[in-house]
């Protein structure tokens, strides 16, 4: 049996779910966690369910679970190991090197315990079709979402993610995309049709209008932030014909989404400010500023 820890907003859960449908490649026992979700509030919850409809997957639960999973004890989960037969696998949020090897696909004589955030890219390619068809939005979109579809018929349009708020307080991830990395990505776009259409998406609007000054054809979303429709944001970064990301996985997944054959992502090299190497989580193809 295969248990992988689901944990953090959209961004992260789509990953996990992601991680988890590669071990189903090998294991036919493979579970998410999502008990985090019953007792802690992460973003806006367990939000796998709510946005996307064509979702495939098994949930557990249960006392030992969560006596294994809530320590972080090494010599207990070597003991755990022994007696519950259940191995803990830990990977830490953006490996430069695999925790599990896509090269090989693991059958496991006992039960697994995944807990980590598994955002590497090289999971998400040996599964992309199926990710392609379960991560199908729930719903159509409407209103002011619509109009601006509408708007952008016929128009070369970028989706640029701005990720502030609580990245502000952790100093390996705020100031990765700085205002010189936005300018720099317009201006590859800019280069290429003048008329290029810019839809801001951020948690802070306000700071972004201040600080942005690249464009005279900025489109800013300020409509679904902050509550329970935030998601519709990745749903919309996802109808551009090409996308400027932050070092956010919400962003990641929206450029990932689009369909557009076509499209350049245009992403910061380093994911942390710590980073020493590109990250595992980039496609070959996008562009590394």
């Amino acid at each position: 049996m295969v248990i992988v820890r689901v944990q953090g907003g959209l961004g992260n859960q789509m990953f996990q779910y992601g991680f988890a449908k590669y071990q189903e490649l090998s294991n036919e026992e493979v579970y998410l966690d999502i008990t985090d979700y019953q007792t802690h509030i992460h973003h806006y919850g367990f939000e796998l369910e709510k946005v996307f409809s064509n979702l495939t997957y098994k949930t557990i639960d249960g006392e030992r679970l969560n006596k294994v999973r809530a320590n972080p004890n090494m010599l207990l989960n070597r003991m755990l190991n022994k007696v519950l037969n259940i191995q803990i696998v830990r990977g830490s949020e953006f490996r430069e090197q695999p925790a599990v090897s896509v090269s090989k696909r693991y059958t496991y004589n006992k039960d697994i315990y995944f807990n980590g955030f598994w955002a590497n890219n090289e999971y998400v390619d040996a599964v992309k079709d199926t990710l392609k068809k379960d991560f199908t939005f729930k719903y159509i979109l409407e209103g002011r979402n619509r109009e601006l579809m509408d708007f952008l018929q016929g128009k070369i349009s970028v989706g640029v993610h701005v990720r502030r708020g609580d990245y502000l307080q952790e100093k390996e991830l705020r100031d990765v995309c700085d205002p010189d990395y936005y300018r720099k990505a317009f201006e590859i776009f800019m280069k290429r049709d003048v008329k290029t259409v810019f839809i801001i998406f951020s948690d802070d609007i306000p700071w972004v209008r201040k600080n942005f000054h690249f464009s005279k054809n900025m489109v800013f979303v300020d409509w679904n932030s902050g509550g329970e429709k935030s998601h519709v944001d990745m749903q919309m970064m996802s109808l551009c014909n090409h996308n400027i990301i932050a070092n956010s996985t919400f962003s990641w997944w929206g450029a990932w989404l689009n369909a557009n054959k076509d499209k350049c992502v245009v992403a910061p090299r380093y994911w942390r400010n710590n980073s020493k190497n590109e990250s595992l989580i980039y496609p070959k193809n996008w562009m590394l500023l």
